[in-house]
């Protein structure tokens, strides 16, 4: 299918963090935190907690949920900031990226889909270190650009709503920044890839 072949979508086990160093500093406040810093009319983080679940916010939990931030502000800057120079996210075991990379991925992504959001479960810090915010789910409308990447030719916006399905985002710190990303498939319809398919389907394209 479409992630196959692409690489997306993946019910991996549990990740452990390879190095057990946590992010502790208390230097990026909650306000600062929200804001994302970002130069653009901040979204929100848009994520809510889970059912009956009570937890502190600790410092690993505030910066995952102001990737979320940032990515809803689309503020690639902001996300490159807030991560390792060597920071990775991994879609599958065939498939990862550095975040300069994904970087440019997701401007094609947010110039297609202007509305383009992240939402989901609060965060939660499971292990030391090691954040993990579940039912994340991408959705936009292709309103923009045409949308195509890799061998995947241009679609042309017909106003498509597109709604990937949900996923598990599980970041591992390492001296206050993010050093990995790994996304964890709950479906079929995952990353670009998902949306493409979904412009397609749209389209009556097999």
């Amino acid at each position: 299918g479409w992630n196959q072949k692409m690489g997306f979508g993946s019910n991996g086990a549990d990740d452990i963090p390879e190095d057990g160093t946590v992010a502790t500093s208390s230097a990026t406040s909650s306000s600062s935190l929200i804001s994302g810093g970002s130069r653009r009319k901040h979204k929100k983080s848009l994520l809510s907690p889970e059912k009956g679940l009570t937890m502190e916010n600790t410092p690993n939990m505030r910066l995952a949920e102001q990737w979320v931030a940032l990515f809803n502000d689309h503020d690639l800057e902001g996300i490159q900031a807030v991560s390792t120079l060597t920071c990775d996210l991994r879609f599958s075991a065939d498939m990862s990226m550095t975040v300069k990379d994904y970087g440019k991925l997701a401007q094609c992504i947010f110039e297609s889909f202007p509305d383009l959001t992240l939402v989901g479960d609060q965060a939660s810090e499971v292990a030391s270190g090691v954040v993990v915010i579940k039912n994340a789910v991408t959705s936009g409308t292709h309103t923009g650009k045409p949308f195509g990447f890799g061998p995947f030719p241009p679609l042309d916006a017909k106003g498509v709503r597109c709604t990937n399905d949900p996923q598990q985002l599980t970041f591992f710190m390492s001296n206050q920044r993010i050093a990995k990303i790994h996304v964890h498939s709950q479906g079929k319809r995952n990353g670009p890839a998902g949306l493409y398919q979904q412009i397609k389907e749209a389209k009556g394209d097999e």
